[in-house]
């Protein structure tokens, strides 16, 4: 029988950022049962794993976790259980820019949620699909999905995930190109997780504000953010994170030192590629304007070289580059 403390500390492992530690542990438990078992216990560590990979960006792992837990939750009869699973499936098919199948697994998961009362699933859901919407650029849904998120949070009084709802306002204010708004948003969602709360979600909000900063013309306090952001992702062993923070410092430099950016652009992309997912969407759009800077101000032919090379130079050594000002060789 597997041990349900591995379910239990799922969110314990995921809040403070010991997902290695919980993997660790998880998967050594689950070593010492039989595949086949199709208990409530054995479902919930899957889960649990399947967490802590995802954050660690092993996405292939992950997923046959989640998929196993699904298969188990099935067989009990377990609503909620079902639903939780679909929703991480959802969530793994986003990383995977498979959208139409995330749309569909978290809409699914959604439905049970609220038949369930799962309030705290109901609004992870609802945020979600806040996000997918401005992905797809379709404002009002996007509003009307983190709005109702929001309500939700204040219902159930969790400030860390209150600070979710902001942090996508901020992210549809910044994509309609208000950056002003975005910034205050995103500082309400830093305010409510504190220095203290979840780490993860403190620097995304950090690395989100740091964009907008540049934005508005402040790039001495966005390489603050950007930096302060890093150190929180290495501490957690984000990979996904750090390769934001290092295409977020070179989003700085795009036009002084166009050649530069490319490389840490490209090596960032190579470093999140290699694990199944993409820089983030919100973060497209600067990403793909610093690189347009530097390919006009090099040329197509030493741009590309420039990206090329970067593309094969490892992450620590893209960071070291970034926090240095020293060039990729």
């Amino acid at each position: 029988m597997t041990t349900p403390l591995g379910g239990a500390l799922q969110w314990f492992w995921h809040n403070s950022g010991y997902w290695r530690e919980g993997r660790s542990w998880i998967e050594s438990t689950l070593a010492l049962t039989s595949p086949g078992e199709s208990t409530e216990s054995r479902a919930a560590a899957l889960t649990a794993a399947a967490l802590c990979n995802w954050c660690l960006g092993d996405f292939t792992g992950a997923r046959a976790q989640a998929e196993e837990s699904l298969t188990i939750y099935r067989e009990l009869g377990d609503r909620r259980g079902i639903g939780r699973s679909l929703h991480g499936l959802g969530v793994l098919a986003a990383a995977e820019n498979n959208m139409a199948s995330a749309r569909a697994l978290i809409k699914e998961g959604l439905s049970l949620a609220e038949a369930v009362g799962d309030r705290p699933f109901v609004g992870l859901a609802l945020s979600n699909l806040g996000t997918f919407a401005i992905q797809a650029n379709d404002e009002a849904t996007a509003k009307s999905r983190i709005e109702e998120s929001r309500r939700v949070w204040q219902e159930l009084g969790s400030r860390e995930c209150l600070s979710l709802a902001w942090s996508g306002l901020g992210d549809l204010a910044r994509s309609r190109g208000r950056y002003a708004e975005a910034a205050a948003h995103y500082r309400e969602s830093l305010d409510l997780i504190g220095d203290a709360g979840l780490p993860g979600w403190r620097a995304e909000y950090l690395v989100n504000l740091g964009h907008v900063t540049h934005c508005q013309g402040d790039d001495r306090g966005a390489t603050e953010l950007f930096t302060e952001a890093l150190v929180l992702f290495q501490r957690l062993g984000d990979l996904r994170g750090m390769a934001e923070c290092v295409a977020g410092l070179a989003v700085l430099i795009g036009e002084t030192q166009p050649e530069r950016a490319a490389r840490l652009i490209g090596s960032a992309t190579a470093a999140v590629e290699g694990i199944g997912t993409r820089l983030s969407p919100s973060n497209q759009d600067d990403h793909e304007n610093s690189l347009a800077r530097a390919r006009d101000c090099l040329g197509d032919e030493v741009f590309e070289a420039a990206w090329a090379q970067g593309r094969t130079v490892t992450l620590e050594q893209s960071i070291a580059c970034a926090l240095s000002g020293e060039h990729l060789t």
